[in-house]
Protein backbone atom coordinates (compact mmCIF):
# COMPACT_ATOMS: atom_id res chain seq x y z
CA UNK A 1 0.00 0.00 0.00
CA UNK A 2 1.11 3.63 -0.47
CA UNK A 3 0.12 5.63 2.44
CA UNK A 4 0.72 9.65 2.83
CA UNK A 5 1.91 11.00 5.87
CA UNK A 6 0.75 14.54 6.16
CA UNK A 7 1.90 17.01 8.86
CA UNK A 8 3.13 20.56 9.16
CA UNK A 9 5.73 20.02 12.06
CA UNK A 10 6.85 16.55 11.30
CA UNK A 11 10.49 15.86 11.78
CA UNK A 12 11.49 13.12 10.00
CA UNK A 13 15.58 14.11 10.07
CA UNK A 14 16.01 14.36 13.68
CA UNK A 15 17.51 11.58 16.11
CA UNK A 16 14.20 11.42 18.37
CA UNK A 17 12.08 9.82 16.21
CA UNK A 18 8.50 11.18 15.27
CA UNK A 19 6.09 8.00 16.54
CA UNK A 20 4.14 8.41 13.44
CA UNK A 21 7.13 8.66 10.95
CA UNK A 22 9.05 5.73 13.25
CA UNK A 23 5.48 3.73 12.35
CA UNK A 24 6.19 4.66 8.66
CA UNK A 25 9.57 3.41 8.76
CA UNK A 26 7.94 -0.33 9.76
CA UNK A 27 5.17 -0.07 7.35
CA UNK A 28 8.31 0.73 4.79
CA UNK A 29 9.89 -2.74 6.17
CA UNK A 30 6.40 -4.57 5.65
CA UNK A 31 6.84 -3.75 1.86
CA UNK A 32 4.46 0.03 2.41
CA UNK A 33 5.57 3.20 0.18
CA UNK A 34 5.20 5.77 2.64
CA UNK A 35 5.39 9.26 1.58
CA UNK A 36 5.54 12.05 3.89
CA UNK A 37 4.56 15.41 3.14
CA UNK A 38 5.69 18.49 5.98
CA UNK A 39 6.96 21.84 6.34
CA UNK A 40 10.31 22.67 5.97
CA UNK A 41 10.78 24.15 9.84
CA UNK A 42 11.20 20.58 10.76
CA UNK A 43 13.77 19.50 8.61
CA UNK A 44 15.92 21.40 9.08
CA UNK A 45 16.93 21.93 5.55
CA UNK A 46 17.35 25.33 3.76
CA UNK A 47 15.89 25.29 0.24
CA UNK A 48 16.72 29.39 -0.26
CA UNK A 49 14.25 30.51 -2.56
CA UNK A 50 13.24 26.56 -4.03
CA UNK A 51 9.33 26.04 -3.07
CA UNK A 52 9.91 22.56 -2.77
CA UNK A 53 12.51 20.06 -1.59
CA UNK A 54 12.88 16.07 -1.36
CA UNK A 55 14.63 13.53 1.01
CA UNK A 56 15.18 10.03 1.15
CA UNK A 57 14.81 8.74 4.91
CA UNK A 58 14.95 5.03 5.81
CA UNK A 59 13.16 4.15 2.67
CA UNK A 60 10.40 7.20 3.38
CA UNK A 61 10.32 9.91 0.68
CA UNK A 62 9.74 12.94 2.14
CA UNK A 63 8.45 15.98 0.33
CA UNK A 64 9.45 19.21 1.88
CA UNK A 65 7.48 22.55 1.52
CA UNK A 66 9.60 25.97 1.88
CA UNK A 67 7.59 27.50 4.64
CA UNK A 68 9.53 29.00 7.78
CA UNK A 69 8.52 28.65 11.05
CA UNK A 70 6.27 31.42 12.68
CA UNK A 71 6.38 31.69 16.28
CA UNK A 72 3.65 34.36 17.24
CA UNK A 73 0.83 31.63 18.08
CA UNK A 74 -2.64 33.26 16.64
CA UNK A 75 -1.66 36.04 14.43
CA UNK A 76 -2.73 36.54 11.41
CA UNK A 77 0.40 35.83 10.04
CA UNK A 78 0.61 32.29 11.93
CA UNK A 79 -3.21 31.27 9.78
CA UNK A 80 -2.23 32.56 6.30
CA UNK A 81 1.23 30.61 6.67
CA UNK A 82 -1.09 27.32 7.51
CA UNK A 83 -3.10 28.47 4.23
CA UNK A 84 -0.76 28.59 2.43
CA UNK A 85 0.88 25.19 3.41
CA UNK A 86 -2.44 23.82 2.97
CA UNK A 87 -2.88 25.38 -0.74
CA UNK A 88 0.80 23.75 -1.56
CA UNK A 89 -0.40 20.19 -0.06
CA UNK A 90 -3.44 20.17 -2.03
CA UNK A 91 -1.41 21.19 -5.63
CA UNK A 92 1.60 18.93 -4.94
CA UNK A 93 -0.58 16.00 -3.60
CA UNK A 94 -2.71 15.89 -6.67
CA UNK A 95 0.54 15.29 -8.74
CA UNK A 96 1.89 12.10 -6.95
CA UNK A 97 0.90 8.51 -7.07
CA UNK A 98 -2.14 7.51 -5.88
CA UNK A 99 -2.35 6.52 -2.24
CA UNK A 100 -3.87 3.52 -0.30
CA UNK A 101 -4.57 5.49 3.11
CA UNK A 102 -3.55 9.01 3.80
CA UNK A 103 -3.03 10.03 7.49
CA UNK A 104 -3.09 13.55 8.49
CA UNK A 105 -1.87 15.61 11.73
CA UNK A 106 -3.90 18.04 13.14
CA UNK A 107 -3.94 20.84 14.57
CA UNK A 108 -2.98 23.06 12.44
CA UNK A 109 -7.01 22.56 11.09
CA UNK A 110 -6.39 24.73 8.24
CA UNK A 111 -5.01 21.77 6.39
CA UNK A 112 -7.98 19.81 6.95
CA UNK A 113 -9.52 21.06 3.07
CA UNK A 114 -6.25 19.74 1.39
CA UNK A 115 -6.37 16.81 3.21
CA UNK A 116 -10.66 16.34 2.55
CA UNK A 117 -9.72 17.35 -1.80
CA UNK A 118 -6.48 14.88 -1.47
CA UNK A 119 -9.06 12.15 0.28
CA UNK A 120 -12.01 12.67 -2.44
CA UNK A 121 -9.56 12.91 -5.44
CA UNK A 122 -8.19 9.51 -4.75
CA UNK A 123 -11.06 7.60 -3.12
CA UNK A 124 -8.98 6.43 0.09
CA UNK A 125 -9.31 6.12 3.98
CA UNK A 126 -8.17 9.02 6.04
CA UNK A 127 -7.05 9.22 9.25
CA UNK A 128 -6.55 12.12 11.40
CA UNK A 129 -4.24 11.96 14.46
CA UNK A 130 -4.54 15.17 16.41
CA UNK A 131 -1.39 16.10 19.20
CA UNK A 132 -3.24 18.78 20.93
CA UNK A 133 -6.68 19.87 21.10
CA UNK A 134 -8.30 21.55 18.29
CA UNK A 135 -8.16 25.96 18.65
CA UNK A 136 -11.86 27.37 20.14
CA UNK A 137 -12.19 30.28 17.48
CA UNK A 138 -13.60 32.96 19.46
CA UNK A 139 -16.98 33.44 17.79
CA UNK A 140 -16.59 37.30 19.40
CA UNK A 141 -13.67 38.22 17.21
CA UNK A 142 -13.84 41.73 15.60
CA UNK A 143 -11.78 41.38 12.66
CA UNK A 144 -13.69 40.97 9.85
CA UNK A 145 -10.98 38.83 7.80
CA UNK A 146 -10.24 36.62 10.69
CA UNK A 147 -14.14 35.71 11.16
CA UNK A 148 -13.75 34.88 7.64
CA UNK A 149 -11.06 32.18 7.86
CA UNK A 150 -12.30 30.71 11.04
CA UNK A 151 -15.62 30.17 9.85
CA UNK A 152 -14.10 28.49 6.63
CA UNK A 153 -11.91 26.33 8.50
CA UNK A 154 -14.03 25.45 10.95
CA UNK A 155 -16.26 23.99 7.94
CA UNK A 156 -13.54 22.22 6.46
CA UNK A 157 -12.61 20.73 10.13
CA UNK A 158 -16.22 19.39 11.06
CA UNK A 159 -16.18 17.79 7.59
CA UNK A 160 -13.18 16.39 8.30
CA UNK A 161 -13.77 15.04 11.84
CA UNK A 162 -17.31 13.21 10.16
CA UNK A 163 -15.26 11.63 7.00
CA UNK A 164 -12.36 10.16 8.94
CA UNK A 165 -12.67 6.69 8.66
CA UNK A 166 -10.31 6.60 12.09
CA UNK A 167 -9.13 9.47 14.42
CA UNK A 168 -6.14 9.32 17.09
CA UNK A 169 -5.57 11.74 20.22
CA UNK A 170 -2.75 11.88 22.06
CA UNK A 171 -4.52 11.58 25.27
CA UNK A 172 -7.76 11.23 26.81
CA UNK A 173 -8.52 14.90 27.25
CA UNK A 174 -8.12 15.60 23.77
CA UNK A 175 -10.40 12.41 22.99
CA UNK A 176 -13.15 13.38 24.90
CA UNK A 177 -13.16 16.98 23.34
CA UNK A 178 -13.17 15.06 19.64
CA UNK A 179 -15.83 12.97 20.86
CA UNK A 180 -18.27 15.92 21.81
CA UNK A 181 -18.13 17.23 18.57
CA UNK A 182 -18.70 13.68 16.70
CA UNK A 183 -22.43 11.71 16.30
CA UNK A 184 -22.68 9.02 18.93
CA UNK A 185 -21.59 6.10 15.93
CA UNK A 186 -18.73 8.35 15.13
CA UNK A 187 -17.41 8.38 18.76
CA UNK A 188 -15.68 4.91 17.87
CA UNK A 189 -13.76 5.61 16.04
CA UNK A 190 -11.54 7.61 18.78
CA UNK A 191 -8.44 6.02 19.89
CA UNK A 192 -6.07 7.10 22.19
CA UNK A 193 -2.32 6.91 21.47
CA UNK A 194 -0.88 8.23 24.05
CA UNK A 195 3.20 9.65 24.60
CA UNK A 196 4.10 7.68 27.34
CA UNK A 197 3.80 4.53 25.68
CA UNK A 198 6.65 2.37 24.57
CA UNK A 199 7.95 1.19 20.86
CA UNK A 200 6.54 -1.90 21.01
CA UNK A 201 2.94 0.00 22.28
CA UNK A 202 3.30 2.04 19.92
CA UNK A 203 3.90 -0.03 17.11
CA UNK A 204 0.79 -2.52 18.42
CA UNK A 205 -1.25 0.77 19.04
CA UNK A 206 -1.03 2.05 15.24
CA UNK A 207 -1.30 -1.29 13.76
CA UNK A 208 -4.79 -1.47 15.53
CA UNK A 209 -5.99 1.50 13.57
CA UNK A 210 -4.73 0.54 10.50
CA UNK A 211 -6.00 -2.60 10.46
CA UNK A 212 -9.43 -1.12 11.69
CA UNK A 213 -9.55 1.13 8.73
CA UNK A 214 -8.24 -1.24 5.85
CA UNK A 215 -10.81 -4.00 7.00
CA UNK A 216 -14.02 -1.07 6.52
Amino acid sequence: MHIYIIGRHLEPAVSIADPLLEQGRQWVQKGHQVTVLTGSSGCGMDLGRKKIGLLQIDGMTVIVFNMPLVDKVGSLRLRFAYLRFSAMLEKQGQMLPKPGLIIAVMPPPEIARAVLKLKDKYDVPLILEFREALPDFNSAESNILVKLINRFVRRSEEKALEEAEQIVAASDDIAFSLKGRLSDQGKARVNVIGKDLDERQLFEAYERVFRATKNK
